[in-house]
């Protein structure tokens, strides 16, 4: 009689684990620093609520690579070798990014003097 016997697994398959921003430790300065890039241009763009899937997308990582940039020009200097090369891509990217996103600050509608007393109370 024939048993069926169970596959060795390979050791080289392992499931993949998307981390995302929510993944980090908040407490990190570079973490911070993201977050709140992220919350800033997300407001700037009117709202959570008024921008697409992709746009929130592209706001975090609009923020990642403003923390890298920050970070790499911080790091020049105090005198550390940094590539330059990978920086410029990286503001060119970030540059980019902005540019898709809009860099102008989206004004909310204000014309209902009611609705607005109605919601700071």
């Amino acid at each position: 009689m024939n048993v069926p016997t169970a596959t060795p697994k390979r050791a080289d398959t392992k499931k993949a684990r998307l981390l995302s921003l929510d993944d980090l430790d908040k407490r990190t300065a570079a973490a911070r620093y993201a977050f709140d890039l992220r919350d800033s241009v997300i407001a700037d763009l009117g709202g959570e609520g008024s921008l697409s899937a992709i746009k929130l997308e592209m706001a975090s990582s609009l923020a990642v690579m403003s923390a890298m940039i920050s970070d790499a020009s911080a790091r020049f200097l105090r005198g550390e070798q940094i590539d330059p090369g990978s920086v410029a891509t990286l503001v060119n990217s970030r540059n980019r990014t902005a540019q898709l996103l809009g860099m102008d600050r989206v004004m909310k509608d204000a014309n209902d003097l009611d609705a607005y007393i109605a919601g700071r109370a």
